[in-house]
């Protein structure tokens, strides 16, 4: 089973059972001003680049919600071959 795949059906269960998730995607992308003139080749030329991270926190899980009791709840979802990294293990340790 997938990662999607496994991350609906957390979904579709929590639903039932009276939660809601939502998924939370974290990543970066980098801002500035675009420059005049870029090649048409689908090229971009950012001034004054700059990263952008965007996301709840690094290692956050990927489903973020709460329990029909009101506490907070964050699942990570992982496939038989993933692996969980020092950042997933940071935030879950954070949030115990």
């Amino acid at each position: 089973m997938s990662e999607a795949e496994l991350m609906r059906r957390c979904m579709l269960l929590a639903t039932e059972r009276g939660a809601r998730l939502f998924r939370s995607n974290n990543g970066v992308g980098w801002v500035g001003k675009l420059a005049t003139g870029y090649p048409r080749d689908g090229a971009v030329l950012l001034l004054n680049a700059r990263p952008l991270h965007a996301g709840l926190a690094t290692g956050s899980g990927d489903l973020i919600g709460l329990t029909n009791t009101g506490r907070f709840l964050s699942i990570e979802t992982k496939s038989m071959r993933g692996t969980v990294t020092k950042d997933q293990i940071a935030w879950r340790d954070t949030i115990i």
